[in-house]
């Protein structure tokens, strides 16, 4: 598998990834979309709610929220989608002096960076939103908070401190730190020099560790198992998000919960297929293929969800 490579950089927001997450359900505040712009060199993460996509909304969002706080960057990666692309897009990159870069089609080997991003903001988001999903953009600057403070193995910190050069406070700090710290004004200059003394160490260590994780993940899938389940042993079941013919169901499939269950494993039926019990229908033989299929770690009792999965007997795709 062709891996993203890793690009000559300058160091912070030398090269910006930018993607658009949506549409999602229309909030009070009425955004529709999420904007998201990723520094590819030290994962630092900018999600800004939107109501649209347009090229206009686009270049706002990127002068005013992104260039503003951390300049112009070298080189900015992106789809084919028309916002990015387009005749205003192209003059904005020019005078910017902006090299503009595009992904290949259907290859999302090089988007990795930001499709990471999305599929983690959306399952963070999925815990907090409303019953309708209609408040999404409330939760965004926490949830972004959270994911830039977290350690990342590709980089071996967090962002943020690989953007800032330290780690932030966060509350549960307040209650330990020195009432008197020994941080002072005058200490500035010394701070400037060790900070710059240091900048160059954490950049080779930032490039290794990418090269390293890379090397990393391609190696496990190499060597991944095929994957089974005993008899009786207890899996959650992916199940395709189905809207209702409902006008005021609003849900969306981003934001819903697609894995359910418990259910218990009756048996084998095939190398790649299951027959799940469903309590409510003891009748019922329902076969799942493995790729839906994942361990539930806990005590089992009964299904939490008693929805029934979809089947997927092989005898549902014969065809003559």
């Amino acid at each position: 598998m062709q891996r993203m490579p890793i690009y000559s950089l300058r160091g912070p927001f030398g090269l910006l990834v930018v993607d658009a997450l949506g549409p999602l359900p229309t909030t009070n505040r009425g955004n529709k979309y999420i904007l998201v712009f990723a520094d590819y060199f030290t994962r630092w993460v900018e999600a800004f709610p939107v109501a649209d996509l347009k090229t206009s909304t686009f270049s706002r969002v990127l002068i005013d929220e992104v260039l503003c706080r951390f300049g112009i960057p070298d080189k900015l990666l992106s789809d084919r989608g028309s916002n990015f692309v387009s005749e205003l897009a192209t003059t904005m990159y020019t005078t910017l002096g902006i090299h503009k870069l595009a992904f290949a089609p259907y290859h999302p080997q090089g988007q990795g960076l930001v499709e990471q991003f999305n599929y983690t903001i959306v399952q963070m988001m999925k815990i907090y939103v409303n019953d309708h999903h209609t408040d999404w953009d409330t939760y965004l600057p926490r949830l972004l908070f959270a994911y830039r403070t977290a350690h990342h193995e590709t980089l071996g910190d967090s962002p943020y401190f690989c953007l800032f050069g330290r780690d932030p406070t966060l509350p549960l700090d307040l209650a330990f730190l020195d009432s008197d710290p020994a941080w002072k004004s005058d200490d500035l200059p010394q701070y400037k020099r060790r900070l710059a003394s240091s900048w160059k160490e954490m950049r080779r260590l930032v490039e290794n560790q990418m090269i390293s994780g890379q090397n990393k993940s391609a190696a496990a899938k190499s060597d991944q198992k095929p994957i089974s389940f005993d008899d009786q042993s207890a899996v959650w079941v992916y199940k395709y998000f189905s809207k209702s013919n409902n006008p005021d169901d609003k849900r969306t499939p981003k934001l819903a919960t697609h894995w359910h269950g418990p259910y218990r494993i009756d048996r084998k039926m095939g190398p790649n297929t299951y027959k799940i019990d469903i309590p409510t229908h003891p009748d019922k033989i329902v076969t799942v293929n493995v790729d839906r299929l994942k361990p539930f770690k806990g005590y089992y009792s009964r299904p939490f969800n008693e929805e029934v999965p979809e089947d997927e007997s092989p005898l549902k795709y014969i065809t003559t």
